[in-house]
């Protein structure tokens, strides 16, 4: 099998699949998790986040999107 990753583009698009495979699999946990909150089989707890991580995440995994439309940054 060839080396997919021979060239900065196709880099690039393999770490926004892998971003976004993440992004999948961590949107169907929630789902689980919520359909077992629903079974009254899960216990939610409330918990201190750092909301800039979040807002990091979130914006690295839109910046290739919004860099391939040419959206700037306001």
């Amino acid at each position: 099998m060839r080396n997919l990753t021979q060239s900065p583009q196709n880099e690039k698009y393999l770490m926004v699949m892998s971003k976004n495979t993440e992004r999948l699999l961590d949107l169907t946990t929630q789902l689980l998790d919520f359909r077992r909150v629903e079974a009254g089989a899960f216990t939610l707890t409330l918990e201190e986040k750092n909301i800039n991580d979040l807002l990091k995440g979130i914006w690295n995994n839109f910046y290739p999107l919004a860099e391939n439309k040419k959206y700037r940054r306001i």
